[in-house]
């Protein structure tokens, strides 16, 4: 009979550790479960932002590239309202090797000064290409202005 308390005590000292490690592993999956549980809802939230993030840079493209055709639109337009004698005018600008310097070096924003400097021009040739041009541009927007 003690033999068979003993067996007995021994079986229950081994049903009550395997109790134990059931219910901490039952515990550890449960932490395990709820962090991933945790982990998932974070990667939604991200997944949401980044859709967010994702829609107002489409938004802004879109109208960057509403507003540039429509820049596209009037520079079309003020291209075609230049007279011919512009146009030759406009054409002709270009092609002198000094005038395109100038008007690089004044588009870099130097000053009048430093392009006659730079270039060795005097400085009323510096202003003359650079009020022509400015002529040009200013009365292919007041035409284009007139048009609309």
């Amino acid at each position: 009979m003690t033999l068979a308390w003993t067996l007995q005590i021994l079986l229950d000292l081994l049903f009550v550790a395997a109790i134990f490690w059931l219910a901490r592993r039952t515990a550890s999956l449960s932490h395990l479960s709820r962090t991933l549980r945790e982990t998932l809802e974070n990667f939604q939230k991200m997944l949401q932002e980044a859709n967010l993030w994702g829609e107002r840079i489409s938004l802004h493209l879109h109208n960057e590239q509403v507003k540039s055709e429509k820049t596209l639109e009037e520079l079309n337009a003020a291209h075609k309202s230049l007279t011919e004698e512009e146009r030759k005018l406009l054409v002709s600008l270009p092609e002198s090797e000094k005038s395109q310097k100038v008007l690089l070096l004044h588009n870099q924003g130097l000053s009048i000064e430093e392009i006659s400097k730079g270039l060795s021009l005097p400085r009323g040739e510096v202003e003359l290409v650079l009020s022509l041009v400015t002529f040009l541009q200013n009365r292919g927007r007041s035409d284009s202005l007139k048009e609309t």
